[in-house]
């Protein structure tokens, strides 16, 4: 039987080129921690005809026997070798690549602690500068407190001497101050009670008689004072008795012209409210004249109110209304004639501006009379001047409420016109 050749066998038996081995031997050169170079660099491509062995040996005490060579065997032999060199190759590889890779992270982590002990050395290196020159500023500063606490020591011996001399001189003065002192309380005291009993004497004396002298100047001035009161009070009570008697006349004459007036307009409401009447009728009858026209109708309307015909034919008389005019213009002027003599007769001589009586102001709207003379006319009946020629007086509006109020001329009552039942 023929003897089975072990992998192993073949392994060691195998003969790797010498140019791969000067090669590993290279890298691991270059690896090395005593190289030089720092920057990994590619390792050159293997080919097939490196990896795969050139022959193989065979024993010499093997090779007198016949042996019986199996193809497929040397076939997976080879294969297998070839596969396990090119594991090796590529692990030493890999290796390889890893240790350059870890030895350039190291050389960038010793550059990067060089770069900062440098920079620590050099802030150190300047900090001792300025610790030596804070060092020679320190000397200088010492030498300094050393000269002026020598210079100080001098001042404060100087200084004890100049105490003692000023504490001396000043006991000396107080003792002498306290000496003249005395000397002028003793003067003060005997003055102060020379001044005092001068004082005490013409008290006993004088302040009596100034206590009766300012008590009975005090009840004079008293008396003048409620004399010259009383006076005012006589003189103001008369003077305002006069004014209200005034306004009191005053207030009676204006009672007296409402009621007139009042009179006056219901009689002329009156006159109006039968004036309007008879026009009414007076209108009527030409309506029926010309809707109805004819004797028949005429005939009939008189036969059946014959009253309506003296009424629509005979007009208001102008006399009545002149002698109501001139009536009210009467009374005006009486009533101004009087106020006048009242005004002269009850004058105060010394009387001044602001006590006169003054004009009270007018409650209500101000309303002027109209410009043209306004008159009521209808048809059949004569026109009827409801205004005065003059404008004077009041200016009366019937069945007018949004109307112009009444204007009163000449002189205003204190308080409005309310009626007679108002005024009481």
């Amino acid at each position: 039987m023929f003897t089975k050749k072990t992998p192993a066998a073949r392994i060691s038996d195998l003969n790797i080129s010498d140019d791969f081995l000067s090669e590993a031997d290279f890298i691991n050169s270059e690896t090395s921690p005593t190289s030089k170079d720092t920057k990994p660099e590619p390792s050159p491509p293997i080919s097939e005809s490196d990896i795969v062995p050139q022959q193989i040996r065979i024993k010499k005490d093997e090779a007198h026997h016949p042996q019986v060579i199996d193809q497929d065997v040397e076939n997976f032999t080879t294969r297998l070798d070839t596969l396990i060199t090119q594991f090796r190759n590529e692990s030493l590889k890999e290796f390889l690549t890893a240790k350059r890779t870890i030895l350039h992270e190291q050389i960038s982590t010793i550059e990067s602690e060089k770069k900062r002990c440098n920079a620590l050395l050099s802030s150190k290196q300047d900090e001792i500068e300025h610790l030596k020159e804070d060092l020679e500023r320190t000397s200088k500063t010492n030498v300094k407190n050393e000269n002026q606490k020598e210079a100080l020591a001098l001042t404060l011996g100087t200084l004890k001497l100049q105490k003692s001399a000023t504490y001396i001189i000043s006991k000396a003065y107080m003792s002498w101050y306290k000496y003249h002192s005395k000397y002028q309380h003793k003067k003060k005291t005997k003055n102060l009670i020379k001044k005092l009993h001068r004082k005490a004497v013409m008290n006993y004396t004088f302040i009596p008689w100034k206590q009766v002298w300012r008590v009975f100047h005090q009840n004079k001035g008293q008396k003048l004072f409620y004399e010259k009161l009383e006076a005012e009070k006589s003189q103001l009570s008369m003077h305002y008795n006069k004014e209200i008697e005034i306004l009191k006349t005053r207030l009676q004459d204006a009672e007296r012209r409402i009621a007139i007036e009042e009179e006056e307009k219901t009689s002329m409401q009156e006159n109006l409210k039968k004036a309007f009447m008879r026009g009414v009728c007076a209108m009527n009858f030409e309506a029926m004249n010309i809707l109805n026209p004819g004797s028949l109708t005429e005939s009939y309307s008189y036969s059946e109110n014959p009253r309506s015909e003296p009424l629509r034919m005979d007009p208001i008389k102008s006399d009545q209304v002149s002698e109501i005019v001139q009536r009210s213009e009467r009374y005006e002027k009486s009533d101004s004639e009087k106020s006048q003599i009242d005004e002269i007769s009850n004058m105060i001589p010394s009387e001044s501006k602001e006590l006169r009586w003054k004009a009270a102001p007018v409650f209500g709207r101000p309303a002027t009379a109209p410009e043209k003379i306004e008159t009521m006319t209808f048809s059949g009946i004569p026109s009827i001047p409801v205004t005065n020629s003059q404008g004077e007086g009041k200016v009366i509006v019937v069945n007018n409420v949004k109307g112009a109020e009444a204007k009163i001329t000449g002189k205003v009552p204190l308080k409005p016109a309310i009626g007679k039942k108002g005024m009481k």
